[in-house]
């Protein structure tokens, strides 16, 4: 989910989406649906990466609009260290994302929870 995603199209809002990356593993790109028109996305979209070191590993979202005539154009990051997070422990939060084209504060909301293979995701243990 995000909020204020500015657009760059000049004639309609933004067709945002996110690409997510692992540090270990940079060619293993997943993304999110491309949300046409809309500045304001409701993913609801899960993802699983394997975490090779946590204190190293970093995971990297990218928001970007993505056109059908042109590639993505990139709108801003957030980068969250693995080591950061609890093992078990469901993180429920919004990040600020820093952008030079709007003025208002664009943000992104994760749930993200680094979990042990096998387990089930997103109940806490």
């Amino acid at each position: 989910e995000a909020e204020n995603v500015p657009s760059f199209d000049l004639m309609s809002e933004s067709d945002p989406m996110c690409g997510l990356v692992m540090s270990s593993s940079p060619a293993r790109e997943q993304t999110t649906a491309t949300i046409q028109d809309c500045n304001n996305p409701f993913w609801n979209e899960t993802f699983r990466f394997r975490v090779v070191d946590p204190e190293v590993d970093v995971l990297t979202i990218s928001l970007c609009d993505s056109d059908s005539f042109s590639h993505r154009e990139f709108i801003s990051k957030v980068e969250l260290k693995v080591d950061d997070f609890i093992e078990g422990k469901v993180i429920d939060k919004w990040y600020e994302l820093p952008t030079t084209k709007s003025n208002k504060v664009t943000r992104i909301k994760l749930i993200c929870q680094l979990a042990v293979n096998g387990r089930i995701p997103f109940i806490p243990y």
